[in-house]
């Protein structure tokens, strides 16, 4: 699965800064660079991007035009900053769960919804477990995760120009922003916090600062961060990241860790809560989960970190996800991230399964099983294999309208069995538990073969073909005194020379999983 777009900046409250964008007194020097198209002429341009059309004459001066009529297409012309119109922005609710309020400028409290449109000034808060997720103008997006809080400080939009200025306040909380690449001097995506000021154009990275605020970490997925502490800079390239305690300089950029493997987590959970593995990534010290309903992640639905790869989760509708996963290390430097599709299928529930019992010997060729009915099926899907994860079933039996089945013919072994309720959509819900059981043979039953009135050998019926067989021979009825323990791979057998006397034989078929039964000591006696 093609990995979905990352998202940057991740923040508790900063306490560093990266100044990446222009400052106000630059900005006012600065230029738009325009490349004409066919039909262009100074006073349409001027009436479309400037502040007031009667400003064409200076623009002409300063491109050197000679003929503002006849312009030339792929010309390309310089527009000061500060002649261009401003008009204000805005943020959409892209997406959210949980509870979001936002408070306006007229300090009245409202619940968001998606498809919301937000405009300059607007607080939003997200309570516990919730999440929002906005785009701006310039399509950049912003992700305020639970227990935070943002002011949109100052929305800009350049019409016509693809530049936009957002300005954000975070007050605190975490939040992943993706920004898009700048389109001229007036683009700027900046978020202050209350100790500093995050500015990025075109870039990708985390930002975290621990509860106390003594020391800050910033992970850089995509592009380059510059990351001031302590009277110092640190240039982070894509795939490293730096940590900063309150006073003191940046560590020299640290590697990241890679992504986990999660090859062999499972693609459809059965059991709420479910459980996975997944191996262990060198030098990580714990692991960070998030689960979305799509692999946009612009809406979260389950955020948790864990001290090792043993995962649990619980809590989750029935439904399709994606999952990622992103290794820490000692530094508190979170890595790059998995992603993992999968499915949550728990509706409707397993049957309770009756007969055979669990561990229960059976000495029927044909079992009988049984479970009580579930009250939502229309049907129930019953499997029996030999090996526990029903790689090659014997029974896949999936259109079972009664409680109970009959086995056909059943070698001696050992199986497990399970079933799944369907509804009457035809969907087939998590299967039982499996449950075990041994076929076994019922004790032989032997015949004494007399040549000349003389016993000269033993013969029983085979229960199976290539069966194999253990054979005693002993003094006394309790075979605590055996002579000779024989091992056959044939019903029969043929009868030594004994001594005068009485003697008991028994017998019973085995395999290298299980061992049958011994028949009744059948007693011989030798003349």
């Amino acid at each position: 699965m093609k990995p979905p777009p990352h998202f940057g900046v991740r923040y508790k409250t900063v306490c560093i800064a990266l100044f990446l964008c222009l400052t106000s007194s630059s900005l006012k020097s600065a230029e738009w660079i325009y490349e004409i198209q066919r039909g262009d002429n100074l006073w349409n341009l001027s009436r479309q991007f400037l502040i007031d059309i009667n400003l064409w004459p200076k623009l002409q001066s300063l491109n050197g035009i000679k003929q503002p009529r006849r312009l030339q297409p792929g010309t390309k012309i310089r527009v000061p900053m500060e002649w261009l119109k401003i008009v204000p922005g805005s943020a959409s609710v892209l997406n959210l769960f949980g509870n979001v309020t936002a408070i306006g400028m007229a300090q009245k409290s409202r619940k968001l919804a998606k498809g919301d449109l937000l405009p300059t000034g607007t607080v939003i808060q997200t309570d516990a477990s919730s999440n929002i997720t906005l785009r701006f103008d310039d399509g950049s997006i912003f992700l305020l995760k639970s227990n935070g809080q943002v002011k949109l400080k100052n929305l800009k939009v350049y019409p016509g120009t693809g530049m936009v200025d957002t300005r954000l306040e975070q007050k605190k909380g975490k939040s992943e922003s993706k920004v898009k690449p700048k389109k001229g001097p007036g683009s700027r995506f900046e978020i202050k916090t209350p100790s500093a000021v995050a500015g990025v154009r075109g870039t990708a990275f985390r930002v975290e600062t621990l509860p106390d605020g003594e020391v800050t970490d910033s992970e850089v997925i995509e592009g380059e961060v510059a990351v001031a502490a302590g009277g110092a800079t640190q240039t982070i390239p894509k795939g490293f990241g730096t940590s900063a305690k309150a006073g003191g300089q940046p560590l020299p950029p640290v590697e990241l860790l890679p992504a986990p493997n999660l090859t062999q987590v499972p693609s459809t959970f059965e059991r709420d809560p479910f459980y996975f593995r997944f191996p262990h990534k060198t030098g990580a010290i714990g692991y960070l989960l998030e689960i979305a309903p799509n692999q946009k992640f612009t809406q979260l639905l389950y955020e948790q970190e864990y001290p090792s790869t043993t995962i649990k989760v619980s809590g989750l509708a029935e439904g399709s996800y994606v999952l990622r996963i992103r290794a820490m290390d000692r530094h508190g430097l979170e890595g790059f991230d998995a992603y993992h599709p999968f499915t949550v299928n728990v509706h409707p529930p397993p049957p309770e399964l009756l007969q055979p019992l669990p561990a229960s010997q059976i000495f029927a060729h044909q079992p009988i099983f049984r479970w009580r009915p579930v009250e939502t099926s229309f049907g129930y899907h019953l499997q029996l294999a030999s090996d526990f994860h029903f790689r090659h079933p014997l029974i896949n039996e999936s259109h079972l309208q009664a409680i109970s089945h009959i086995a056909g013919f059943l070698r001696p072994g050992k199986y497990y069995w399970r079933v799944a309720a369907i509804d009457s959509h035809g969907k087939r819900g998590p299967f039982s538990p499996a449950r075990e059981f041994i076929r076994l043979p019922p004790p032989p039953d032997m015949d004494i073969i007399n040549t000349n009135g003389v016993p000269s050998a033993l013969q029983w019926q085979a229960p199976y073909e290539d069966a194999r067989y253990r054979l005693q021979i002993a003094w006394d009825r309790g075979f605590e005194m055996v002579i000779a323990d024989i091992l056959l791979d044939k019903p029969k057998y043929f009868l030594t020379p004994l001594k005068h006397g009485d003697y008991f034989i028994r017998v019973k078929t085995y395999d290298a999983q299980w061992e049958g039964p011994y028949s009744q000591p059948l007693l011989l006696k030798v003349p």
